[in-house]
């Protein structure tokens, strides 16, 4: 049954061509389909515009940071990010809806207390307030190391961050 399978993926059904194999089951096409780009031509990111001035990607992405719910606590989002080595740990961010957001970079330490709804004993790497919309970066020394870039929202709506973690060793 399997041979039957493959058989019908690679000429098609009853021994015709297939369209991403010829008759002998060579590939064929896959090149076009590789080459078509991906998103608009023309068209920049939203952080295209901010330099990694020689730092290398840690991590990057966007995520929806979720809305102050009545009488509680900010929304959080973040994502944790690995120092291999001391440096520039730089942190680009673009947002654009209208809404006030806080950035912090947290130790593991300060993420721990976060996340289990204690106060910060001491003071984050950074606290950098937001008003979106807005694309902008902002830099933190650190040692080798885990630390947690988070974004905290006060407005009642969620608000979408696409953000880079890149570091420049020194």
């Amino acid at each position: 049954m399997a041979n039957d399978t493959m058989l019908t993926v690679l000429h098609g059904p009853q021994g015709t061509a297939s369209p991403c194999f010829n008759r002998r089951g060579i590939l064929v096409g896959v090149l076009t389909t590789m080459l078509v780009p991906l998103g608009e031509p023309g068209h920049a990111g939203p952080l295209d515009s901010i330099s990694l001035g020689g730092g290398k990607i840690l991590r990057q992405g966007s995520f929806v940071v979720p809305g102050r719910t009545p009488g509680g606590p900010a929304g959080l989002a973040g994502s944790d990010v690995v120092a291999p080595g001391r440096g520039w740990l730089n942190i680009a961010f673009a947002i654009e809806d209208k809404g006030d957001l806080t950035l912090m970079i947290l130790t593991q330490q300060q993420k721990a207390q976060v996340s289990t709804g204690q106060r910060l004993a001491g003071d984050p790497l950074a606290r950098v307030a937001i008003e979106g919309p807005e694309t902008a970066h902002h830099s933190v020394v650190v040692g080798q190391g885990n630390y947690f870039v988070a974004f905290l929202n006060s407005e009642p709506k969620s608000i979408t961050v696409t953000y880079r973690a890149s570091i420049k060793a020194f």
